[in-house]
């Protein structure tokens, strides 16, 4: 199956928003363009197509305060809302940035409209940062 143009348009715009992205911080700008010549370069060996995360095995726990565990109620959302809401649980599932919990802690949820009309994905860990131990 061979592709169009067309088809492939759209990975190169994602790849290249990645890319800039990701390259901001370079302010030396023939240094920014040489390094931006050699990741186009080596594109084919990016996977941008999904969320990527480093596997590491260490243990992580969160002092809290000697605190019955938090477990905030869901706030309302519409139909729409929520549609969007288990889409993107599912993609967080899917790509195992998340995983299934049946700790008694639990943070609600708020979806965030953007200004390009879609939603940014926010968990409200208030009441967790309340009772954690600081650090310094």
């Amino acid at each position: 199956m061979t592709s169009t143009n067309s088809e492939l348009k759209p990975q190169a715009n994602e790849f290249n928003a990645v890319i800039d992205k990701l390259t901001e911080h370079i302010t030396n700008n023939q240094d920014r363009l040489d390094f931006l010549d050699i990741l186009h370069q080596f594109r084919h060996t990016f996977d941008t197509s999904k969320a990527t995360q480093a596997h590491i095995a260490i243990h992580h726990t969160i002092p809290t305060a000697d605190v019955q565990p938090t477990s905030v109620c869901p706030f309302y959302k519409t139909p729409q809302q929520r549609e969007v809401l288990n889409k993107e649980v599912e993609k967080l599932l899917h790509d195992n940035v998340i995983r299934g919990s049946t700790s008694p802690w639990a943070s609600p949820v708020i979806l965030k409209k953007k200004p390009d009309g879609t939603y940014r994905f926010i968990v409200d860990f208030r009441r967790l940062n309340a009772v954690t131990k600081k650090d310094a």
